[in-house]
């Protein structure tokens, strides 16, 4: 769906609106998150269900609930509060009772994950029976990923917890589904972790005992179980129907890149084309796509499908043939010892895909020379008070963008293996923690410095940076696949593979076409993306409205 605040009529109280409006809603993303904690929020405070002529008017808790309600600690709620014992890993078992671990709750529902359990023999005595668990049992995370709850349901069998867990028994006068849900609302778990202390997020036993639960009486907690069991029956349909649609959607649009990306003649791209514009608003719904309609934009470009060939332009032959001793001449002007680049051309078995006959393939390092970094001593004193920037993989976190935060002196810069980088150069990062920051590139206009886990191709002919570097771009997927892991998680590319990269090179007059063309399409795509976000987020704020605006049963 593609409805926006102001093409959406107000909920009517009728439950056939307030149904077509959460129907709407759930074809935004994020929506049914938002009606679940709308939900909760006004069962907690009263304003799920008729409460008659009584009206809301107590206010000595944390926010107002009818008069015939009172807020309850957690001794009142509970008539029994513990946690699990720590050292049970000694009594795994393949069979025997479940073991309860944090891994078995989710912030998403009181309902036991039991996809993936483990089994043990507990030990003979009072650490077995006080950490057993009951049918109508509380559980909640206290450690680590705080405030998940759990509901114990009958037919579970037997079963204890575990150290990260505490086990809260209510009393006959609290009904367990009504304090397990009232516990996952967001006015209530807040509370909860506001509660956290400590390096690592923590909740004590005590906290359970203090927290604050608004109480109405049984009969009322039962009815207010049964409206929020109805609603999140609801919410679950529409998820279920929303990731349905999602699933066939992204499988959709993977298929119309797919065809696009994959023409081979200016024919089959003009269908693909014609098929995705046709339907481009389905395609591009959320802001996750608009990331594929990128690369797909940049692969395009770089098999000659964004731009016409004019015959005017000539082919890139010439460019090639001036490339060695341009490359030369920068070699000496840097006083820089760079060895022979690879022969310029690309076998064909080696060319990633076709190219125009105007075009011609060639070695990344072919156009320059690569400078390599290094770690400067950071016992000089005056290290970071220079005005050279320093860029390391942490400043080319976002795709493709430098933007050092740090900057070295001179005689810092000296003191390392790095030299200096003048501009125009290709910052190409061959080492990172994590994959993705392993071969993001950026072009930088200014001297730079970088350190060790990167190299930096100074172009000998400034003119071409803007297109290798994104040619360099649309090549990451198929660089990342030749990324090394190590054994300690560093992810490295090898530098020859890196240098060694196959560009394809158009006619200087294409390039300049095809670089206007991708920063138009570029800035829609950024346009689109500020847009699907911004619908994302009144969606969100569309289905609070919309459960706030329900005061009756008959309105939802």
């Amino acid at each position: 769906m593609h409805g926006t605040a102001s093409a959406m009529a107000p909920p009517k109280a009728d439950a056939v609106d307030a149904n077509d409006l959460l129907i709407e809603l759930a074809g935004q993303h994020g929506s049914v998150s938002a009606l679940r904690a709308a939900i909760l929020d006004r069962a907690v405070s009263g304003r799920l269900i008729a409460q008659g002529p009584v009206g809301v008017q107590q206010t000595a808790g944390a926010f107002p609930v009818p008069a015939h309600w009172h807020w309850a600690r957690g001794t009142e709620i509970f008539s029994f509060v513990t946690s699990g014992s720590r050292g049970w890993a000694q009594y795994y078992a393949e069979k025997g009772p479940i073991f309860l671990r944090i891994g078995n709750l989710d912030y998403e529902s009181i309902e036991l994950d039991l996809k993936e359990i483990q089994r043990v023999q507990p030990p003979v005595g009072a650490e077995g029976t006080r950490t057993k668990v009951e049918a109508g049992d509380v559980l909640v995370s206290i450690t680590g990923d705080t405030g998940m709850v759990g509901l114990v349901r009958e037919g579970l069998g037997d079963a204890y917890i575990n150290q990260h867990i505490a086990l809260a028994r209510p009393v006959s006068t609290a009904l367990p589904e009504y304090i397990a849900r009232a516990l996952t609302a967001p006015t209530i778990l807040g509370a909860v972790q506001r509660a956290q202390r400590g390096i690592k997020n923590s909740l004590g036993l005590e906290d359970i005992r203090k927290i604050a639960l608004p109480l109405p009486p049984l009969a009322e907690q039962k009815r207010i179980v049964a409206k929020v069991d109805q609603l999140m029956a609801l919410c679950d349909e529409l998820e279920a129907k929303q990731a349905k649609m999602r699933d066939v959607g992204d499988r959709v649009t993977k298929a119309a890149l797919g065809a696009l990306t994959s023409a081979e003649t200016p024919e089959e791209f003009k269908v693909a084309w014609h098929r995705v514009a046709d339907n481009f608003t389905s395609l591009f719904d959320g802001p996750a796509v608009i990331a594929g309609l990128r690369e797909a934009l940049l692969d395009l470009a770089m098999k000659g499908l964004l731009v016409p060939q004019d015959i005017g332009d000539g082919t890139a032959e010439a460019i090639v043939d001036a490339l060695p001793s341009k490359r030369a001449a920068l070699a000496k002007k840097l006083a820089f010892r760079q060895g022979d680049a690879q022969a310029t051309g690309v076998p064909k078995d080696e060319q990633p895909h076709a190219v125009p006959p105007s075009w011609r393939w060639v070695r990344l390092n072919a156009f320059g020379c690569f400078m390599g970094g290094g770690t400067p001593s950071k016992a000089n004193p005056d290290f970071w008070k220079g005005s050279i920037p320093w860029v390391s993989p942490k400043d080319m976190k976002r795709p493709f963008i430098a933007d050092a935060e740090d900057h070295i002196s001179r005689a810092a810069l000296e003191s390392s293996a790095a030299k200096l980088i003048p501009s125009p150069s290709l910052l190409v990062v061959l080492r990172g923690m994590i994959l993705a920051h392993s071969f993001p590139v950026a072009l930088t206009e200014r001297d730079v410095a970088v350190n060790q886990d990167m190299r930096a191709l100074v172009f000998a002919d400034p003119s071409l940076a803007p297109f290798v570097l994104r040619a360099c771009q649309a090549a990451r997927a198929r660089v990342l696949a030749r990324v090394e892991r190590s054994s300690h998680g560093t992810c490295r590319l090898d530098s020859e593979v890196a240098e060694s990269l196959p560009i394809p090179l158009p006619p200087v007059a294409e390039q300049k076409r095809i670089i206007a063309r991708l920063e138009q399409l570029t800035a829609l795509c950024n346009d689109l993306e500020a847009r699907l976000l911004a619908r994302d987020t009144c969606a969100g704020r569309l289905a609070e409205s919309l459960v706030r605006a329900s005061a009756t049963d008959a309105a939802l």
